[in-house]
């Protein structure tokens, strides 16, 4: 059997409470990222958040109008239902389809945790 990674329903609970994404932290990480990633993004382009956790960045950049899906091992309950949609849990990235992986152009490492 290969080692998992993901976190268990109680280790994502610990990190990512109800109402985290309004906490300083996740506020000033994610106008950090867009100041950074507006920049570089091209026309059309399509990010994939990697170990996205609940989907809070995910949420936040189509918020910001942008073209984002997340993917992650674990299985925690979405951020928000609007971005349940985007998010494909309990999943490797290495297992989206082929057809998927091909639209990305950006990869998102956010909240790949050491653990």
């Amino acid at each position: 059997m290969e080692p998992r990674t993901a976190f268990t329903d109680e280790q994502y609970a610990n990190p990512y409470p109800p109402g985290i994404e309004h906490s300083y932290w996740h506020r000033a990480r994610n106008r950090i990222l867009m100041r950074r990633l507006l920049p570089a993004l091209a026309p059309g382009a399509r990010i994939l958040d990697i170990g996205c956790g609940p989907g809070i960045v995910v949420h936040h950049l189509r918020r910001a109008g942008l073209d984002c899906v997340g993917v992650d091992l674990g299985t925690p309950p979405p951020a928000t239902s609007e971005v349940a949609a985007h998010l494909t849990l309990g999943t490797s990235a290495f297992d989206l389809p082929a057809e998927a992986r091909a639209t990305i152009t950006v990869l998102l490492f956010m909240d790949v945790l050491e653990h």
